[in-house]
């Protein structure tokens, strides 16, 4: 074998060296060194599987802790109630938005984050933001119905949340959570098409259903004053009622109070000339007019005919020029 150094007790300690550096020359002798000095490596840095197999670890870590940074953002946003997105989110743009610039801001005193975020894909559009929100929303939503499936009864309360171009129907539960009392919003029911007892009564049953609450019992039920809610006969209340026999029906507290406001702005002049002056504007706008520009603004905001309750009365109302 080339290369091989045989055993032998003759020879002078000249002759041994020389036959030594002539081995090491040899092409043997420098694959096993080769060979032996990439050993020593991969005990103290792994194999290249293991050195490919750490670093997809860490870029699945790096990637988890990214979004991880994503989601607290837009937590802290929702926490705060302030909007995500700006009027111009364009590169060059003063301020793009309020998720935008708190990226930048973690950005500028996180590398690893700007790494990231400053990627073409940085998972920052508004889908992805809707997409967390939705996840963390329903995430808290699911915490609460057990919560309620563990206390077994609660009562709901209900009241209109319009948006301006839709119908919407606030939905609120109260349920003991040991010895506390909790009360939580569990969503939005849409009720654009119709706003009778009838369709107010299944929109509810519907929800409620959709939150798989459908089998604990309701012990109580509270809206505002209005017929359609609290008549005993075709009223939602007597509705709910027939379906949860345990459920009464209890005239909300916020609205009384709005109603014992509302009479106290009557007697008040200065109070009365304001409210008057705001809904006369409402009504200016929320009414067919000749003017062309004021009827394609009206249809584009879809601005419906008042039906709010009316703060005081026409007497010294104040004319407004606009």
């Amino acid at each position: 074998m080339v290369g091989k150094l045989e055993k032998s007790n003759r020879g002078s300690g000249k002759n041994k060296q020389t036959k030594l550096e002539a081995h090491g020359s040899t092409k043997f002798h420098i694959t096993c060194m080769t060979k032996w000095t990439a050993y020593k490596a991969t005990k103290l840095s792994g194999s290249v599987h293991t050195q490919l197999s750490n670093a997809h670890k860490q870029q699945i870590a790096d990637n988890r802790n990214y979004i991880k940074t994503i989601t607290d953002i837009i937590l802290y946003l929702a926490l705060q109630g302030l909007a995500f997105r700006g009027h111009d989110e364009r590169l060059f743009s003063n301020n793009q938005g309020n998720f935008k610039e708190t990226c930048k801001l973690f950005a500028k005193h996180n590398a690893q984050f700007a790494n990231y975020y400053n990627n073409t894909i940085n998972y920052g559009s508004w889908l992805i933001q809707n997409d967390i929100a939705n996840i963390c929303a329903q995430h808290v939503k699911n915490s609460i119905i057990d919560e309620v499936k563990s206390s077994n009864m609660y009562s709901i309360m209900c009241d209109e949340a319009r948006s301006f171009k839709e119908e919407y129907m606030a939905f609120c539960i109260r349920y003991s959570n040991g010895l506390c009392v909790e009360e939580r919003f569990l969503g939005l029911i849409k009720v654009s098409k119709n706003q009778n007892s009838e369709s107010l009564t299944s929109a509810i049953f519907s929800f409620i259903e959709s939150c798989n609450l459908n089998s604990v019992p309701i012990i109580a039920q509270s809206y505002d004053g209005a017929a359609v809610m609290s008549d005993n006969k075709n009223g939602v209340q007597s509705k709910v009622h027939s379906k949860h026999p345990e459920a009464i029906y209890i005239h909300c507290m916020a609205h009384k109070l709005n109603l014992v406001v509302v009479d106290t702005c009557k007697n008040i002049k200065d109070a009365r000339n304001v409210f008057n002056g705001i809904e006369a504007v409402f009504v200016h706008f929320s009414h067919p007019s000749k003017n062309a520009k004021l009827i394609e603004v009206q249809e584009n905001l879809k601005i419906k005919k008042s039906t709010l309750m009316r703060v005081c009365t026409h007497v010294g109302l104040v004319d407004l020029k606009i």
